[in-house]
């Protein structure tokens, strides 16, 4: 008698034969198709680069023309000048310490930097009066050491400095200070926004939390006051703040946001690899990055977003989240990065 097989085992026969007809197939494989990478716009800026030995070249850059730079060492307290690819420098006394150069087109170059005067160091200012910087008279009778993070010089008699908790503008014969509410508020950098309303972005470190976290914090200056608007702990982090141009934008591992009516919103998707690494441009369709990606055979170094793509502007030099990128004119950046065996590089892009 012959023995009949349970509905169940022919069931299973079935399902066996249909899967082994589908991965056969030649329509159905069963390999996704590989992501096809991504290609990169040739470069869009002419790109020198200028090695300078040593670190400590992070605290400010002036380009008063294409073939002219000042950049300051605040390691060696030294300000340098890079005028047709030949370096020279002035060297600053002991008591008074660099902090940065800054300066615009129009041939107005200064220097900042804090002098022990006494027990507490105070501001010392410089203009650039034709072919050498000359001091700026100051009282220097601040009641709090003068440690500064940023400044912003609209003029000799309009100058704003950013210290560890306070504010200091001095306005050709005065100085003032402006408390902010936490003594350990560190001011990031001065700007305008779109509005023209005056505007200082902070961060304030919060070493209570679990894990201690940092705050992002914006300042509006209103009837000769400086008041918070903005506050930043509860978004996921990491993220880092940038000023684009009059923008306020915020980063993290591919995306960079853009802080709108208080609320951050997701603005551009970034194709290299960006963790926590420094943006700046003109606009958000108008951006430079520095990432650290291997392409080619390459290290990548630096990428320009134009609205539509973005394009490889630079390889084989070192870059960090410790870079920095500034904006000189819409046609002209610099990137300054430090790499691990003590050089400096100092990139300059000028556009197509």
């Amino acid at each position: 008698m012959k023995k009949i097989k349970s509905i169940p085992v022919y069931l299973m026969l079935v399902v066996l034969c249909s899967i082994f007809v589908v991965s056969c197939s030649e329509d159905n494989s069963v390999t996704p198709p590989p992501v096809e990478p991504y290609h990169y716009d040739s470069a869009r800026f002419n790109w020198k680069v200028d090695t300078l030995f040593g670190q400590g070249f992070y605290a400010g850059l002036w380009a008063k023309d294409t073939n002219d730079i000042f950049i300051t060492n605040v390691f060696t307290n030294r300000l340098y000048r890079i005028q047709n690819s030949v370096k020279s420098y002035i060297q600053y006394p002991v008591n008074t310490y660099l902090g940065l150069v800054t300066g615009d087109e129009m041939n107005n170059g200064y220097v900042v930097a804090t002098k022990l005067v006494g027990s507490i160091y105070q501001p010392f200012l410089q203009k650039f009066e034709g072919n050498i910087f000359v001091e700026i008279s100051n009282p220097q009778n601040l009641e709090r050491n003068f440690f500064f993070n940023a400044v912003m010089i609209k003029n000799p008699n309009e100058m704003w400095f950013g210290a560890d908790g306070f504010i200091v503008k001095f306005d050709g014969t005065n100085l003032t200070s402006y408390p902010l509410e936490d003594s350990t508020t560190k001011i990031l950098k001065f700007f305008y926004d779109e509005n023209s309303k005056f505007k200082i972005l902070c961060s304030l470190y919060h070493p209570e939390l679990f894990g201690g976290r940092t705050e992002f914090l914006i300042y509006e200056f209103t009837e000769n006051k400086w008041e918070r608007i903005y506050g930043d702990l509860e978004n996921p982090r990491p993220l880092r703040y940038y000023i684009i141009n009059k923008d306020v934008a915020a980063v993290n591992g591919n995306i960079i946001f853009k802080l709108t009516d208080n609320v951050l919103i997701p603005t551009l998707n970034v194709v290299p690899k960006f963790f926590q690494f420094p943006c700046n441009g003109q606009s958000f369709n108008d951006i430079i990055i520095a990432a650290n990606d291997q392409l080619s055979d390459c290290y990548a170094s630096l990428f320009h977003w134009n609205g539509n793509r973005w394009s490889f502007e630079l390889c084989g030099y070192w870059v960090d989240p410790s870079t920095e990128i500034y904006l000189i004119k819409e046609y002209l950046y610099y990137c300054i990065s430090y790499d691990q065996n003590g050089r400096t590089y100092l990139m300059r892009g000028l556009k197509k």
